[in-house]
């Protein structure tokens, strides 16, 4: 199994591979900015923010997309040799950062924080002479997610922000289907006068979506989670609070929600019965990125295979902590959380990591315990 990083220091990025903790293949920042002309002097301003990894006519890519509106394909069966550099701006906007990438239906899409959304044909994307921006679009406003509803046929998003309430939008005729409103609304000159929490929903997790309606829980940057029915109301039909840090991570594990904080901290969170499972540290730190696999069956079977007791589908964690640079990998099973393995880094603090060969995982898991447990002493983790 490879796990790709991103170093902040240097820009570059690293392959790990979990089973040798080795690097087995590091792009230097000369290499990278090769064809980008003045880019090589702003290599650590430059650096990573998002990794998008997919499968086109059976070869394997991965597109960075860097700090400043910048994106770079790799070939990945090629030994991650650079195909195309494309600069998504006129100029090289470093105040604007990327918040979302994917690949859906031969499409590159991605939408930045300042609310710019591209919509790339991949045959122009990774074609190094040609550029089509003619699906490129803006939102007005701060951006902090956007994401596409699983059953709307790829044209329905769902996107919020710093000030902005949260709308499903059309993306084919731009037409705004569905947008929340707050509790209330207070005089401009009376908000001067009274303590007001501002209005900036982090991320939301999509519960359940029918052609009627669309249910969804949105994570604030102030540690609440709003409950949404778009059939019920345009109001949140509920509101907890969860935690008192800002929530830097919300994923949704089976029914339970996987919630980290900026001060390594974890929730597991039962969303159908509004119930806390569990609480616990995990070491992140608010610049953290991880990257999450689920346990299919085979792999839950060879790990349960020497005990006797059942659990539920299991789930493992890729975490790479920003302030003691060491890539970590937890298993979560039943609400708890073990570490199987890790790796500290010798670079510079690493900002996005990107999980390939998902598939290859029962090597890792067959790890004794006794050699974790030596591994955990020597760093400390």
């Amino acid at each position: 199994m490879r796990v790709l990083t991103s170093d902040l220091e240097t820009g570059g990025i690293g392959v790990i591979n979990i089973l040798t903790n080795k690097i087995v293949f590091e792009l230097s920042r000369q290499l990278r900015f090769k064809k980008t002309h003045s880019l090589e002097s702003l290599g650590k301003k430059l650096y990573v923010q998002k990794f998008c990894y997919f499968e086109r006519d059976g070869g394997h890519y991965l597109i960075a997309g860097r700090k400043g509106l910048t994106i770079q394909i790799f070939d990945v069966d090629d030994n991650f040799k650079l195909i195309s550099t494309k600069q998504l701006m006129t100029n090289i906007d470093l105040g604007d950062f990327f918040v979302t990438m994917e690949v859906m239906n031969g499409e590159f899409r991605a939408c930045t924080g300042l609310g710019y959304c591209y919509f790339l044909r991949l045959t122009a994307l990774m074609s190094s002479c040609f550029n089509d921006f003619s699906m490129s679009f803006g939102l007005h406003g701060s951006v902090s997610f956007m994401k596409f509803l699983p059953q709307s046929q790829s044209s329905l998003v769902i996107i919020g922000g710093k000030d902005r309430e949260i709308a499903i939008i059309d993306v084919d005729s731009h037409l705004t289907i569905w947008k929340s409103k707050t509790s209330k609304k207070i005089d401009k000159l009376y908000q001067q006068y009274m303590t007001k929490e501002p209005l900036w929903v982090q991320d939301v997790v999509i519960t359940k979506e029918t052609d009627s309606e669309v249910k969804f829980i949105a994570a604030t940057r102030f540690g609440k989670l709003l409950f949404f029915n778009t059939q019920v109301s345009r109001f949140p039909i509920d509101e907890i609070e969860i935690s008192e840090n800002p929530i830097k991570h919300l994923r949704l594990l089976n029914d339970t929600l996987f919630i980290a904080d900026s001060f390594d901290n974890v929730i597991l969170f039962d969303y159908e019965n509004q119930t806390i499972m569990n609480k616990f540290h995990m070491k992140t730190g608010a610049l953290s990125s991880l990257d999450f696999i689920q346990m299919d069956q085979h792999q839950q079977e060879e790990e349960l295979s020497r005990r006797s007791e059942s659990r539920n589908q299991g789930f493992l964690v890729y975490s790479s902590s920003h302030a003691d640079r060491c890539l970590r990998l937890y298993k979560i099973e039943d609400g708890y959380k073990s570490l199987v393995h890790g790796i500290r880094f010798s670079n510079g603090p690493s900002t996005e990591i990107c999980v390939i060969e998902k598939n290859i995982i029962p090597d890792v898991l067959k790890e004794s315990q006794s050699q974790i447990v030596n591994q955990n002493k020597r760093m400390r983790l």
